[in-house]
């Protein structure tokens, strides 16, 4: 052991510069390996965490009092007098607070706001929603949020508003920032969504204290949309009680609800929902999520940046594996030079082993330390993508079961490059065995002796790993040109997406202002149909299991859903359902279901799979999620109910930008084009991945490629040296190196291209079934062509410049090695 360690201690002192860069390398490459690891389990429980931090409230009920029938309701404006005014919810707060279960409750209003702006297109400003708690010292309705700018409203002041993330970007208010606002009567609301009222009531202000964001904000907002009167996101704006009780008492909304908080948290929601179908002194209540954001849409994008930076992950594993083992392996090959003279002096083949692996280890020793230290330094920045806007804080982390495995890892790899190093100094070269002529060798002499010279040359284990190697990076890139370009299919067409409409209109809850603005469509050559659609979430279950209702009901022409298989529904006892929807229940076409509310029961026969596209809620449910019925089973499970919005088809004739011009001068404020669901927006964040990943593994693949040449033309200067002193010219020298390389890759084209094409298509495929979409792979064919000659084009270019040392050098040069 003496002697071990002395020589490794000579070893490293006369090679420490090396010694150290190849130990940076390594613990730059094993923090990143490390770091993604760490990322992607943080990644793994980020929604999770938020909704625990966030969570205030789990649930938000309405209701009727027992003194009324919700059957004998009006419209929106008589359900807000009798059933959702301040002192009717006020009553309900004090019989849910004796529902067990119930850990507390407070009141939250909804309500609709100008926020005041001239240099919009209509003149006077937006549109915007503004959710308020009521109950005195009640925090915000939505939860806590994390705080992008400045701070959260001081519940007792008076003039203290905070905007949400998605709102504050799209109209460039910050914090600090004093905003005039102002509104409309209840009975106009609807011509104001139209943009066809301007703002009835006084101008007042407000100070923006601070911007937040919350779950809907971290998601990418719904593109598209046609007027600048509206904001992306659903709530824009948030007050304390304070506020609330200066300037809420004649502002028109959508009523007030009681805020719930369960004791057993969302996983008790069940039972809650239970005791409140037994209508608790005498009321009818309905129980929606405190949010509505789609959980499972964010946590899937979420989970698809995971498994993508796992990709990473093990491909940069793989670089390190091969190019910091090799150079190991170089750099101890080096210093085994005098093993046969320390055999001489006795020491054992095993001893050399173990001067080896101890000499390799005094690598991996700071190569570790820089590992942990790059793990600790990049934790801030974790996890990366949706996951990581959804962190309340970003301080220095450390997982200890990561650091083990990375730390264990280096070791290892650095403990079997020394292994692997030889230990006898005079390993004599094997000359070359004669070998038996094969078919393809007779083949080759057509073609001349650089063809057989090349064919030669290709022979080997390097060989294997450059077709092996080629053969994987074109098939990356081919995979993910072709995900790209189905992705950019997908979201190219709005049928495609499910929307069969051109563009939307209307936020109605009265049904004289949607009488209004039908008319106004049938008196518009340019509308050849058009369809109220109707939606509501929580007021139903089907086979037990909560779900969107959903039905549309024609006013001019007619046009379906996009139905993926089968029919849309034709009688009131049909019903078709979303593909997740009818995956959850078990259900296909011809089998029944039932869907029950809380003032009817209805069995119906699935006859068909919808592709769900909320024009009300874009940024809510997704393309697989829903029931959909005949408009009078919708009114006979929900009760007296207007279709919310109007979708509408234009005239294909007519060019497209003067036709929605001609539906914009008359809905100014609530225009809006189709847009894709929420969760297929949210993989356009991982749109470039698939090239990254594609770029990385076709860096592995020309780092390797290079030292396979490097090797082949190594093993063959020998005889590259004999064929020159038998005649061979330079150009056919590096003719056969050509060659050589050519083919070989040649071999990894013919292999990559339909391996993959099959990955591509398989990986789509998952994606688009993730997203509840029929939406079959595109074949993308400028990476199918490009690719193979870019392939071609660099391993000749790579041939050339690794064979210009060996064919200019003389044959005298290239035989005194031996």
């Amino acid at each position: 052991m003496p002697a071990i360690r002395m020589l490794v201690g000579a070893a490293w002192r006369r090679q420490w510069r090396a010694s150290l860069f190849l130990a940076v390398v390594a613990g730059l490459a094993a923090s990143v390996v490390g770091a993604s690891f760490q990322a992607a389990a943080r990644a793994d429980t980020s929604v999770a965490r938020f909704n625990q931090r966030s969570r205030i409230y789990d649930a938000l009920v309405q209701g009727c009092p027992p003194e009324v029938d919700p059957d004998s309701l009006e419209g929106e404006a008589d359900a807000l007098a009798r059933c959702v005014s301040v002192p009717l919810m006020e009553r309900l707060r004090g019989v849910l607070d004796k529902v067990e279960g119930v850990e507390r409750t407070a009141l939250s209003s909804t309500s609709v706001l100008a926020l005041l702006d001239p240099s919009v297109s209509n003149h006077w400003g937006r549109i915007v929603l503004l959710a308020g708690a009521v109950t005195p010292g009640a925090p915000l309705p939505a939860g806590k949020p994390i705080v992008v700018e400045g701070r959260v409203v001081d519940p007792a002041a008076p003039d203290e508003i905070v905007v949400a993330e998605s709102a504050a970007r799209a109209t460039g208010i910050h914090a600090g920032d004093v905003v005039g606002l102002a509104s409309w009567r209840q009975v106009d609301l609807d011509a104001a969504i139209d943009g066809t009222v301007p703002p009835q009531t006084p101008t007042f202000t407000s100070r923006v204290v601070g911007v937040v964001r919350y779950l809907d904000d971290a998601e990418t907002s719904a593109p598209g949309r046609l007027s600048d009167s509206t904001l992306p996101g659903n709530i824009n704006l948030f007050a304390g009680p304070g506020w609330m009780a200066r300037h809420a008492a004649d502002l028109p909304g959508y009523g007030t609800g009681v805020l719930v908080r369960l004791r057993g948290g969302p996983s008790s929601m069940e039972s809650f929902q239970a005791a409140l179908d037994q209508a608790p002194g005498g009321w009818q209540t309905r129980v929606d999520p405190a949010s509505d954001v789609d959980v499972a849409t964010v946590e899937h994008v979420i989970d698809l940046e995971r498994r993508a930076l796992l990709v990473f992950a093990i491909i940069a594993i793989l670089a390190g594996a091969v190019f910091v083992g090799l150079t190991a392996l170089r750099q101890l090959r080096r210093e085994s030079a005098d093993s046969g003279r320390l055999m001489a002096l006795g020491m054992t083949r095993r001893d050399l082993h173990l001067l080896n692996v101890c000499r390799s280890l005094t690598i991996a020793a700071p190569a570790c330390l820089v590992a942990a230290v790059g793990i600790v330094a990049l934790s801030p920045i974790e996890p990366l993508g949706l996951a990581h806007r959804l962190e309340f804080v970003h301080p220095f982390r450390l997982d200890l079961v990561v650091l083990a495995a990375t730390v264990l890892a280096v070791l290892v790899l650095f403990a079997l490059a020394g292994l692997a190093t030889p230990v006898e100094a005079a390993n004599r070269r094997r000359s070359p065995a004669g070998t038996r002529a094969t078919r393809l060798d007779h083949a080759l002499l057509g073609l001349g002796p650089v063809a057989v010279v090349g064919a030669t040359i290709a022979r080997g284990r390097s060989s294997r790993a450059a077709i092996a190697v080629t053969a994987i990076a074109l098939a990356a890139g081919i995979a993910a040109g072709g995900v790209v370009a189905s992705f950019d299919r997908l979201v190219g067409g709005h049928e495609r997406y499910g929307a069969w409409w051109d563009v939307a209109v209307g936020q109605y809850s009265e049904q004289a202002p949607l009488d209004a603005g039908v008319a106004k469509l049938r008196a518009n050559p340019a509308v050849v149909a058009a369809a109220g659609y109707y939606e509501q979430s929580g007021v139903a279950t089907i086979d037990g299991r909560s779900t969107w209702l959903l039905s549309t009901i024609d006013f001019i022409g007619h046009r379906g859903p996009i139905i993926a298989s089968g029919r849309p529904p034709a009688a009131d006892d049909e019903v078709a359902l979303g593909g997740k929807t009818a995956r959850q229940l078990g259900k296909g076409i011809g089998d029944q279901v039932t869907v029950r509310s809380a003032s009817s029961e209805v069995t119906l026969r699935v006859v068909g799979t919808v592709v769900v596209n909320n024009p009300i809620a874009s940024d809510s449910g997704a393309a697989g999620q829903g029931t959909f019925v005949r408009p009078s089973v919708f009114v006979d499970l929900v009760g007296r109910a207007v279709a919310q919005s109007v979708v509408v088809t234009l005239d294909p004739r007519r060019p497209r930008a003067t036709a929605i011009e001609s539906v914009r001068r008359d809905f100014s404020g609530s225009i809006r084009e189709p847009s894709p669901q929420a969760a297929v927006r949210n993989l356009g964040r991982l749109r470039a991945v698939p090239w990254l990943i594609a770029a990385l593994i076709a860096i592995l693949a020309l780092a390797t490629l290079l030292h396979a040449l490097v090797t082949l033309l190594a093993r063959n200067r020998n005889a590259l040296a004999v064929l020159a002193v038998l005649g061979f010219t330079r150009g056919q020298r590096r003719g056969a190196c050509v060659f050589a390389t050519v083919a070989l890759v040649l071999v990894g084209v013919v292999v990559g291209i339909p391996f993959g094409l099959l990955v591509g298509a398989h990986v789509w495929r998952s994606v688009a079934d993730g997203v509840g979409l029929p939406s079959g792979s595109v074949l993308a064919w400028r990476p199918l062509v490009v690719a193979p000659i870019g392939v071609l084009g660099v391993a000749a270019l790579v041939a050339l410049s690794s064979s210009r040392g060996s064919v200019r050098a003389t044959p005298s040069e290239q035989l005194r090695v031996e």
